[in-house]
């Protein structure tokens, strides 16, 4: 009997179930194929962390797999968190949530046939970057998007627990959910005093260390894709591949000038305005006066007054 080597994890309840219909179709094609494959579903929040674990430390240890989700940024998150090692793992993502910012970043978008075609026909893998945090505690995570103090984190916590979001979300419009909050949160948060320290590459290969002082800082956030939150450009000039994270943060400014650079972070032509700042670099530490709102990929990670984030070269293969 053949090796098995295809384990997809599947979220069906992603996008408040809208794509169930599309994981149905993704799962016949592979049972109409002669591919030896195994599926789970998922049926609680942290359950495909548990099951990428399960597959990688217990069930296919010592050989190279494919790990497929079909799911959105939260349930990419998981499995990314859950693999053991991640040498021995390729990784295809379907995306079926509300927001999608992981496949976005990577540009790519596939019926669920072509998809199909690309993840069995052999496909040569490419590597990605990924990032990771590490906290004060000790504790570390992984994210495959983006991680963010402030706002951006705020609302990200908000939209979990909003009764709003499932409803629009089921009308196709869950973006709006994040646009409303983010208003919302703009005029209703609290600022704080920032510290930031990163790494800079020159063109040359010189290593140089940049230190600020932002003064009522409303968010920071460290990118690996383009793009967060359902689309939102912070960082439109991103590869998930180059070895960089962007960085892009806002601070000093009034929260009705703050409300006004929202069009321009949407369209992802905020770079030189005013209050805001971007960089490059892959190595990055935050220290606030008080703690705020943490996130990474839109997950809640509590509230912290400290972070420092790692870029991991080529750190999975996709196809």
């Amino acid at each position: 009997m053949e090796e098995c080597k295809y384990y997809i994890i599947s979220n069906n309840l992603s996008g408040s179930g809208r794509e169930y219909r599309t994981v149905i179709r993704i799962l016949k094609m592979f049972k109409k194929s002669d591919i030896p494959y195994k599926a789970y579903m998922t049926k609680y929040k942290g359950h495909a962390r548990f099951l990428a674990g399960k597959i990688t430390k217990d069930i296919a240890p010592d050989r190279e797999i494919h790990i497929i989700v079909l799911g959105g940024d939260g349930t990419v998150n998981e499995v990314l968190n859950g693999i053991v090692d991640l040498s021995k793992v390729i990784l295809s993502v379907y995306p079926t949530g509300s927001g999608n910012d992981f496949i976005r970043g990577l540009r790519i978008k596939r019926t669920p046939e072509e998809f199909f075609e690309a993840v069995t026909g052999e496909k040569e893998p490419f590597s990605i970057d990924l990032g990771k945090i590490y906290f004060a505690d000790g504790t570390s995570h992984l994210f495959g998007i983006s991680t963010g103090i402030g706002m951006d984190a705020l609302v990200c916590r908000k939209a979990g627990n909003s009764l709003l979001k499932p409803i629009l979300n089921k009308l196709n419009a869950g973006k709006l959910t994040y646009i409303l909050l983010t208003i919302e949160t703009l005029f209703t948060m609290r600022y704080v005093q920032c510290d930031i320290a990163y790494t800079l590459l020159s063109e040359s290969g010189e290593v140089t260390y940049q230190k600020l002082h932002l003064d009522r800082m409303i968010y920071m956030a460290v990118l690996n894709a383009y793009a967060e939150g359902g689309g939102v450009k912070m960082a439109p000039g991103a590869k998930m591949n180059d070895n960089l994270f962007n960085i892009c943060g806002a601070h000093g400014m009034t929260r009705i000038r703050g409300f006004m650079t929202l069009p321009s972070l949407a369209r992802g032509n905020h770079k030189g305005k005013r209050g805001i700042h971007t960089d490059e670099t892959y190595s990055f530490t935050l220290k606030t006066s008080s703690p705020m709102v943490v996130h990474t990929d839109g997950e809640d990670m509590g509230e912290r007054d400290y972070m420092h984030v790692e870029c991991l070269f080529d750190a999975i293969r996709m196809v």
